[in-house]
């Protein structure tokens, strides 16, 4: 059982976690030059690759986006094990055909189903939601391709020794108001 879908039927459960989001850069124009099947077949072995690196640092896959995936990370060293991992991934995009961008935030987080709970729908899934996935999410998207961009406060938290960060301030996040403080690997 997946670290989400320990919340009951109808309850969500709030409580602090590292998310991290991962995003493919180009994917549009890679889609366009190579066959679907075979993009089809990149996208999977890489997500497949990801997924274990998420576990193996006791990460839980949250959800898929497209091209993009979506972990968190809970309980102590929770800001190590997910900087950690995203950099392992960082790696990987270094490797790949299929260059991504990583970003990493720390906090709050809300648990549960999702959806339409209506007798005509039924369709509802777990999700995790709140202004920290958010965060993750913008963060990612200002990732260069083979680029780890997290908040200070988690680089801080991790105390990462194998890799030095560059620090950014005053980064301007849509949707939050005050400038976010980070560092990019």
């Amino acid at each position: 059982m997946s670290v989400i879908e320990s919340t009951h039927n109808n309850e969500a459960e709030i409580f602090e976690a590292a998310v991290l989001f991962r995003d493919i850069r180009g994917s549009s124009q890679l889609i366009q030059e190579i066959p679907p099947n075979d993009f089809f077949e990149l996208l999977n072995r890489l997500l497949n690759a990801q997924a274990q690196q998420i576990h193996l640092f006791e990460g839980a896959g949250v959800k898929y986006t497209g091209d993009g995936v979506m972990a968190i990370f809970r309980g102590m060293g929770r800001s190590y094990l997910a900087l950690s991992c995203a950099l392992e991934l960082a790696k990987l995009s270094k490797e790949q055909k299929m260059p991504f961008g990583v970003g990493v935030a720390q906090g709050l987080v809300l648990a549960g189903l999702i959806g339409d709970s209506s007798q005509a729908g039924k369709r509802r899934q777990h999700d995790v939601i709140g202004a920290t996935v958010h965060l993750a999410a913008r963060l990612y998207s200002v990732a260069n391709a083979g680029e780890v961009i997290s908040t200070r406060s988690v680089n801080t938290a991790a105390k990462i020794t194998t890799a030095e960060p560059r620090h950014i301030d005053g980064v301007s996040v849509r949707g939050f108001e005050q400038e976010i403080s980070c560092v990019a690997f």
